[in-house]
């Protein structure tokens, strides 16, 4: 059950205060639990997330109550629950909490007593009611297997530290139907390499690859792993969105319970091949969906495999990775929605907005039927040639009649739908126009690709979709590292309720504890040094990086210089002294043995201090030189948008007006027939062409209503064809009673008239007599003879008769 005590008495002053969205933790200087800024961008899309799902449940759930016309129907509910299975300070769930409306309440679990409390610490601190924020201490397996039983979780969300394959089976045990179930993964060096295959296809059952769309990969194999334990109870994951950030992925996904749609899953799973040298790749499905008789579909086991033992291109081993997930990795309808929402909410809701429309942005451009994806300086690379403009590369697939875009896990990719012999073919010419390098051997794997023709019609020419909106209208599309020394933090353990004593060099390098030792005599130029040798290291003056690390190193360059010689007096007296014979008392040889001491104490000191000072600079260095080619990159970017908007300019300068040819209605008939308020204000031939446009369209929707009046007096008349028809076919059956009527009426009449007496008519009879006596009337009759008379119809002796 849920812990909803209040939480134990607490000081704010004992705490740091970090705020992020609208919520503001008490972050423990013990680092009870941790806390890691870069993760904002995650809870900031999370947040997003949930909302737009919120949005779209809501609605479809009062959309199916609309449509239900039972009369037990019963209102949706309007509220949602959520689980936080791993929730550690709690920060998640508060901000979940603040920021989200339409809660019904949020679990906030951990399996450390000091995490739950802390949870408690920070609700109580947002004023957030624990009825609506219920910190719960427990086993995040066991308690969402207990869920099974119960009522489930709307939204489940996974965030843990390293990989959530153990949590995945569980958590899908926790969704409820149409949930929303969000999974994070910080284990890349598992996902995205071939150092551990074993490890990763344990956890994901799946190898990963080496590649330029290794993060694409990683993505794909979690899906895989999401996908089996959900087809396992009969559930179909629908990938909502999926991203690979900074040093993890996160994935959003809805749960169906769907069965059907379970059958659907092995055509869209199965194994990649990659080339390790040229990085063609080709995936295979494992299943396959035929057309069957009628509306059914028919599942069948794929034909393959789609490539040979070496690579096509460049006859290069293939490797293979996988099995993984090949369906799409986005629903383009709902990120959308979401992209809309983060764009209307401004930066003061979401502190990371502006990364986070620019990754929304290119997930929108990606192709959503092409799994995996090129880079451009791995084609490049495998040919020898200098990398050219993406733009360019785009351009001729595009005018080659292939589909292209770019991928959000990999800055400068190629996403497309063209063969690879199409790729390859537009690396040839690119290789032909800008020369052959002489460094290709012949035999190599980038002859055997150059040696081949080319089969595909490439054009360099720019085409106008070559260059993605997310890039025209400068958004942040790809994140430079956040920080410096970035990434995850360390794993969080209990803190011991009270301090262990420490000993009383702990934490000291060993020689601080030699510096710890002064002597007890030197001279004063020894006693300056030892004073300097007992500072602490936080008494040096803080300085920029670079210059304060070229400083210090000069310093501690000059001093070790001073100390060597030091040294070299030390010895050439102690040589001298040797070389005379002279006797040295205690006093000067302790004296000696002291300087030397701390002479060394100082060198190794020096040492320390330049080795951390070259860290420093090393670092600081590489982050120069990453904010310059950052910088660089970027000053690329503006020049060739300069240049590709110059050219814009200049065709439109040069634009002739051409419309196209559209079947309108013709300019005379047009002038004669439209109303007038299409025909004023047409001065100009663009105008009179827009007006023409109106018109047209308007002539149109009328074609159109009559053709819907048309097909409803149509639809009438077949409904009173249909009436008619079955009112005939009625009418057979009662002509049918009628005729069966008149027979037996017939019949009554005709024994009537056959009395002859005029005595009541006796209808016949089934007694075995009857027929004997009308065989002896027959016979009587036919003695009559010929010649005896009988009588007509208007003869005297049937007046007794009655007529007919």
């Amino acid at each position: 059950m849920a812990d909803e005590h209040a939480p134990a008495a607490y000081a704010v002053e004992d705490y740091q205060q970090i705020t992020e969205g609208q919520a503001t933790i008490l972050f423990p200087k013990n680092n009870e639990v941790f806390y890691n800024p870069v993760q904002e961008f995650n809870r900031d899309m999370s947040i997003a997330a949930i909302k737009t799902w919120r949005d779209v449940t809501m609605e479809a759930r009062m959309a199916r109550f609309a449509r239900s016309e039972s009369p037990k129907k019963v209102a949706p509910p309007t509220t949602f629950t959520i689980l936080e299975a791993l929730a550690a300070s709690g920060l998640r769930s508060v901000r979940y909490a603040k920021e989200i409306e339409g809660i019904d309440h949020i679990v906030a679990n951990d399996l450390l007593e000091d995490a739950a409390e802390s949870i408690r610490r920070n609700a109580h601190y947002n004023a957030v009611s624990p009825q609506l924020l219920r910190a719960n201490r427990g086993d995040a397996i066991t308690f969402m297997y207990a869920q099974r039983d119960q009522k489930r979780f709307d939204v489940v969300d996974l965030d843990p530290y390293g990989s959530a394959a153990p949590f995945i089976d569980g958590a899908i045990h926790a969704a409820a139907r149409g949930g929303l179930l969000c999974v994070t993964c910080t284990d890349l060096a598992i996902l995205a390499s071939n150092k551990d295959p074993e490890t990763c296809y344990a956890k994901y059952s799946g190898n990963p690859l080496r590649s330029e769309f290794c993060h694409e990969l990683a993505l794909r194999l979690v899906i895989h792993s999401l996908q089996q334990a959900a087809n396992r109870q009969r559930r179909y994951i629908e990938p909502l969105l999926s991203c690979s950030i900074d040093f993890y992925v996160r994935v959003f996904v809805r749960v169906h319970d769907s069965p059907l749609m379970v059958k659907s899953v092995a055509s869209q799973s199965g194994p990649v091949y990659h080339c390790g040298y040229c990085g063609s790749y080709a995936a295979q499905p494992l299943g396959a969906i035929v057309q069957g008789s009628g509306s059914n579909l028919k599942y069948r086991v794929a034909r393959g495999p789609p490539v040979d033992r070496t690579c096509a291109n460049c006859n290069s081993a293939l490797e293979i990775g996988g099995p993984c997930w090949l369906g799409p990795l986005h629903n383009r309808d709902f990120v959308q929605r979401m992209y809309d929402g983060v764009s209307k909410a401004g930066a003061s809701v979401y502190g990371t907005q502006p990364r986070m429309k620019g990754m929304l942005k290119v997930i929108l451009e990606e192709l959503e039927d092409a799994p995996f994806h090129y880079t451009i300086s791995k084609l490049s690379a495998a040919v020898r040639t200098t990398c050219p403009p993406l733009v360019k590369v785009n351009s001729a697939l595009l005018n080659a009649g292939f589909r292209v875009s770019g991928s959000h896990t990999a800055q400068g990719s190629i996403k497309t739908d063209a063969p690879p012999a199409a790729v390859w073919d537009v690396m040839r010419a690119l290789v032909h126009e800008a020369g052959r390098s002489p460094r290709i051997q012949p035999g190599s794997p980038a002859e055997k690709i150059l040696e081949k023709d080319i089969a595909t019609a490439v054009s360099f020419a720019t085409h106008k979709d070559a260059t993605p909106e997310s890039r025209r209208i400068s958004l942040v599309r790809y994140q430079v590292n956040p920080e410096k020394f970035w990434g995850p933090k360390a794993r969080h353990t209990e803190a011991p309720k009270e301090k262990r004593k420490q000993p009383p060099n702990h934490g000291q390098h060993p020689s601080d504890a030699d510096a710890a030792i002064a002597p007890d005599s030197a001279d004063a130029a020894d006693a300056d040094m030892d004073t300097d040798a007992k500072k602490p290291k936080t008494d040096r003056v803080d300085m920029p990086v670079a210059a304060g690390a070229n400083v210090a190193i000069d310093a501690a360059a000059a001093e070790i210089g001073a100390l060597c010689d030091s040294v070299e007096s030390i010895a050439g007296s102690v040589v001298a002294a040797q070389a005379e014979k002279l006797v040295i008392s205690s006093d000067s040889e302790q004296r000696l043995v002291n300087r030397v001491t701390s002479t060394f104490v100082r060198l190794r000191q020096l040492h320390r201090q330049l080795s951390e000072d070259k860290a420093a600079l090393a670092a600081s260095v590489d982050g120069l030189k990453q904010g310059t080619d950052s910088l660089a990159l970027q000053l690329e970017n503006k020049l060739r948008e300069v240049a590709y908007i110059q050219r814009e300019i200049e065709s439109t300068n040069t634009l002739e007006t051409i419309y196209q040819d559209i079947d309108l209605i013709p300019k005379e008939e047009f002038l004669a027939a439209a109303p007038d308020e299409y025909r004023t204000d047409i001065d100009t031939p663009h105008k009179l062409m827009l007006a023409r446009l109106r018109y047209e369209i308007r002539q149109r929707d009328i074609l159109v209503e009559a053709r819907d009046r048309a097909r409803a007096q149509r639809d009438e008349l077949r409904e009173a064809k249909r009436r008619r028809i079955e009112r005939l076919e009625k009418v057979d059956g009662h002509l049918q009673s009628y005729v069966k009527s008149a027979s037996l009426l017939g019949k009554t009449l005709s024994v009537g008239i056959g009395a002859g007496d005029g005595s009541a008519a006796v209808p016949p009879s089934d007694a075995p007599g009857d027929d004997a006596k009308a065989a002896a009337g027959d016979g009587d009759e036919d003695r009559k003879g010929p010649d005896t008379p009988r009588p007509t119809r208007g003869d005297s002796s049937r007046a007794g008769t009655p007529r007919v």
